[in-house]
């Protein structure tokens, strides 16, 4: 699976983005910094929403089924493994929709569904596949386009270096504590603190989307032609 992941990657780097570009190589990191930086901050925040969900829907319930309920492990597990299922259609549906529609507007709709799947976050005590089953479908709508519009952000000579910098940002900012601080509000203030959580990464990217929004701008105030 690794070599699978590893070949694929590798095969997206280095894909053809125009005559005379080559993305598969290596910027020196103080000239990525220097000239790149709002780039990679914008790259950075862009994902945090769905890089935050996707472990408040896998190991979050999981956690919070062993701490604060009686509900069995096992049926948890088996709705994720359906949730999963779902999120591999959802991604697919994803690209077909960003092929229609852009994949701005795409990772717009897939947030403003979080609002939605936050509310359902307190059925986690009776009914968890309700939260675990949406927010698997949401996942895959919004992870199958929020970091395939990074790598288009930066200039070739960055693209390889200045992608692979913001992902791991993200991961970090979005979901590297998410799980442990969903947990903390949960415990300590209650399941709609561990909501509120969630909410903050989904309103990060929509500002971050406004904000790529007012970049694609032109002079005359005129959106540019931009698939991503």
């Amino acid at each position: 699976m690794n070599v699978a992941s590893l070949v694929a990657r590798l095969r997206l780097l280095t894909a053809n983005f125009g005559a005379d570009e080559t993305p598969l190589q290596s910027a020196p990191f103080s000239e990525l910094i220097r000239t790149q930086w709002r780039t990679i901050a914008l790259s950075t925040f862009l994902p945090v929403a769905s890089y935050a969900l996707f472990l408040m829907v896998t190991v979050f319930p999981r956690s919070y089924t062993l701490l604060f309920t009686d509900y069995s492990m096992d049926m948890i597990i088996l709705y994720e493994l359906a949730g999963g299922v779902l999120a591999c259609g959802a991604v697919v549906l994803s690209g077909i929709l960003a092929d229609k529609f852009t994949k701005r507007r795409v990772l717009r709709a897939s947030v403003a569904l979080l609002p939605i799947l936050c509310l359902t976050i307190y059925t986690l005590d009776s009914h968890p596949w309700i939260y675990i089953i949406f927010g698997f479908v949401v996942l895959g709508l919004a992870y199958g386009q929020s970091s395939s519009i990074v790598p288009r952000r930066f200039p070739a000579e960055f693209r390889y270096s200045g992608s692979a910098l913001s992902t791991n940002l993200s991961w970090i900012f979005g979901a590297a504590f998410a799980p442990l601080i969903g947990i903390f509000l949960a415990s300590y203030v209650g399941l709609w603190a561990s909501a509120l959580f969630l909410l903050s990464g989904a309103v990060v990217t929509w500002i971050t989307l406004r904000i790529l929004d007012r970049q694609l701008m032109d002079s005359t105030g005129q959106r540019r032609d931009d698939t991503g």
